[in-house]
């Protein structure tokens, strides 16, 4: 378990980088509502823009990460940059064994490694350039895993107080899956 200081270090930056986003986007609902068409992936786009135009950190898509059973992976593009490797045969075997979308799968994995981007500082520094970066250690999942859901918890608050000020108000907040 990683300590109490850490787990305020998380979320205070979950919750920096959740306000930074929302700014963005300008609402939660059209964020976390659920697609009108279900193939598109209005979640994955929205937090892509976002991850580059404030970190210069890309997301593509990758084949063979260096470990099969995950489905993104930090890398390092070799002009000191970093992106976000996501296999794509990864996230549609996770999707099929969930009742998670293929746009939430690819929304939780793209903001896992924006946690790791900022709370690995071992990852960033340890990379080869032109290459992924080293394997993260147990503390480093866990703290990428405690920003990736206090980042959404800020969009669910967000999303609930949205809710209040509508003249039918109706908390569907539960129906949210994140």
């Amino acid at each position: 378990m990683i300590q109490p200081a850490d787990y305020s270090k998380t979320a205070a930056l979950a919750y920096d980088e959740a306000l930074a986003f929302l700014r963005q986007i300008g609402t939660a609902r059209g964020f976390l509502a659920a697609p009108s068409n279900p193939n598109t992936m209005p979640r994955t786009t929205a937090l892509n823009h976002f991850v580059t135009r404030r970190h210069s950190c890309a997301v593509y898509p990758f084949r063979n990460l260096p470990k099969p059973e995950f489905a993104s992976w930090l890398f390092s593009t070799g002009d000191g940059r970093m992106a976000i490797a996501v296999d794509n045969k990864q996230i549609d075997a996770w999707t099929k064994v969930s009742t998670l979308s293929r746009d939430v799968q690819m929304a939780r994995s793209v903001v896992h490694e924006l946690g790791h981007f900022h709370l690995s500082e071992s990852l960033r520094q340890g990379r080869q350039p032109g290459g992924y970066t080293s394997a993260a250690t147990a503390a480093e999942e866990e703290k990428a895993w405690i920003f990736c859901f206090a980042f959404f918890a800020v969009l669910m608050g967000s999303y609930a107080r949205e809710g209040r000020g509508a003249p039918h108000f109706c908390d569907d907040a539960p129906k949210v899956v994140f």
